[in-house]
C-alpha cells in the first residue's frame, strides 16, 4: 500500500468510493471533524482544493494497481502542538486485517512524513469489529463527550480516541471499549522535556528586557529611530532606506498568529522601563519540518553591546522551542557584521555555511553567514545553565 495527498484528478474515484460505515461511525455535522464522501461534487472539489502541506485528504492505494482502498482526512490541526484531528474511511470490501494495514500506512505517513506528534479521531458509537483497526494500531480512548452530537432526532455520545507518535513507534496495541468512564484529572500524565520549564513561566520576560506587542506609540519611536538608523544595512535584504510611518503603524496593528503559525511573528524589544529599542521576528515558519528563521534589529546604536540583543534572542529561542514547538531555528548575518557572528556563536548557534555574494549593498556583493540551533542543543544548554524542569 502507498499513501499520497489527493488532488482534483482523484475526484471521480472519491465520488464512487464504496464506504458504507462513515455515516454511522464518524462524527458529522460539527467542524472540524465532519466529512461524508456523500457530499456533493462541488463540496468535495472544494475540499480537494484546500489541501496544504500538512492537511488534506490522503489516499491509501494498492501499490500494484493503484486502486483506492481507503482514505483519511486531516481537516484541522494545531501545528504548534503537533496535533491533528483525522478521520479514516476504508472500502467496505476490505477485511479487518486490510483495514488495519491501510490505517497503519496512513498513521505512519502522518507521523514520519507530516511530522505530527499525535492523531485524534472522534467516533460516534461502538461498532464492534470496526474498532479492531484502531486497536491494532494502538489508539486509546481519551475523552467521552456525553450527548455531544444531535443527529436523527436524538443526541449521541462522541468518543475521542488518540495515538501519539511514541506509542505508535513502540508497536503498542490497545483494547478499545468505548465507555462513559474517563480518567480523573488527578490521573492525567505530565510529560516534559529535560531543559524545559514550568507552564506558568513567562518565557518572553527577561531580566533587562521583555518581548511584547508593538503599539502605535512604539511605531512613532520606531519611525524616528529608522530615519537615521543603520539597522537596515545589517538586518535586511531590502534596499537600505528608512521605512514610512504608515508601514510601521501597520506593524503595530499586526496580529500575531500564535495558534496556526501561518505568518511571521513579530515582537517589540522593550527595556523594563518600557522604552522600545528594536524588534525581533520569527519568519519562514515551516510547520511540517518545524523550522523558523530568526531576525533581530536593535535600531539605536547606543543600545548595542549592552546585552539587550543577547537576552532578546535567548527569550525568543525559549519561545520558539518551548512554546512554538520548533525543531530548528536558524539565522544569518552579512559578512561585514562580525559582531553579530560572534554574538550568535556565543549564544550557542552553530556555523552552518556561507551563501556567497548573497547581498548587494552600496555597490558591492557580500556573503551571508548562516547559523543554526537545534532544539536538543538549546535544551542541553538550558539544563547546563541550571534552567532545568521541575517535575509536575
Amino acid at each position: 500500500m502507498q499513501v499520497r495527498l489527493a488532488s482534483l484528478s482523484d475526484l471521480a474515484s472519491f465520488l464512487s468510493f464504496p464506504d458504507a460505515y462513515s455515516k454511522a461511525y464518524f462524527t458529522e455535522g460539527t467542524p472540524p471533524w465532519e466529512y461524508s464522501i456523500e457530499k456533493s461534487e462541488e463540496q468535495l472539489r472544494s475540499l480537494l482544493q484546500q489541501s496544504t502541506d500538512i492537511t488534506g485528504i490522503y489516499r491509501i492505494d494498492d501499490s500494484d494497481n493503484g486502486q483506492l482502498l481507503a482514505y483519511a482526512r486531516i481537516p484541522f490541526s494545531f501545528p504548534r502542538s503537533g496535533l491533528a484531528y483525522a478521520s479514516f474511511h476504508a472500502a467496505d470490501t476490505l477485511s479487518v486485517y486490510e483495514c488495519s494495514e491501510a490505517l497503519h500506512h496512513f498513521v505512519r505517513y502522518a507521523f514520519l512524513e507530516l511530522n505530527y506528534n499525535k492523531l485524534s479521531i472522534q467516533l460516534i458509537e461502538d461498532k464492534g469489529t470496526l474498532l479492531a483497526p484502531f486497536e491494532r494500531n494502538g489508539f486509546e480512548q481519551e475523552v467521552c463527550l456525553r450527548e455531544h452530537l444531535y443527529r436523527n432526532g436524538r443526541y449521541e455520545t462522541v468518543y475521542q480516541i488518540g495515538l501519539t507518535k511514541q506509542d505508535f513507534l513502540s508497536g503498542r496495541q490497545s483494547s478499545l471499549s468505548l465507555e462513559n468512564a474517563t480518567k480523573s484529572i488527578d490521573e492525567t500524565e505530565c510529560t516534559a522535556e529535560i531543559g524545559g520549564t514550568q507552564p506558568y513561566q513567562l518565557l518572553l520576560v527577561g531580566k533587562e528586557i521583555e518581548l511584547t506587542v508593538v503599539t502605535e506609540e512604539d511605531a512613532d519611536r520606531l519611525y524616528r529611530l529608522n530615519l537615521h538608523s543603520d539597522g537596515k544595512n545589517y538586518s535586511s535584504l531590502a534596499a537600505a532606506a528608512p521605512q514610512g510611518r504608515d508601514e510601521l503603524v501597520n506593524l503595530a496593528h499586526k496580529r500575531n498568529d500564535l495558534l496556526f503559525l501561518n505568518d511571521t511573528i513579530v515582537f517589540g524589544i522593550k527595556k523594563k522601563k518600557g522604552e522600545l529599542i528594536g524588534t525581533i521576528s520569527a519568519s519562514s515558519i515551516d510547520r511540517r519540518n518545524r523550522n523558523l528563521m530568526l531576525g533581530l534589529s536593535i535600531l539605536d546604536p547606543d543600545d548595542r553591546g549592552k546585552g539587550y540583543g543577547t537576552e532578546a534572542i535567548e527569550r525568543m529561542l525559549d519561545f520558539a522551542f518551548l512554546e512554538l514547538n520548533m525543531h530548528r531555528v536558524y539565522l544569518g548575518c552579512f559578512s561585514f557584521h562580525s559582531r553579530a557572528a560572534k554574538l550568535y556563536e556565543k549564544i550557542g548557534f552553530h556555523p552552518e555555511g556561507i551563501n556567497r555574494q548573497f547581498l548587494y549593498r552600496n555597490g558591492a556583493y557580500y556573503d551571508e553567514r548562516v547559523f543554526g540551533l537545534l532544539r536538543r542543543e538549546w535544551l542541553k544548554m538550558r539544563q547546563e545553565r541550571g534552567n532545568h524542569l521541575h517535575s509536575c
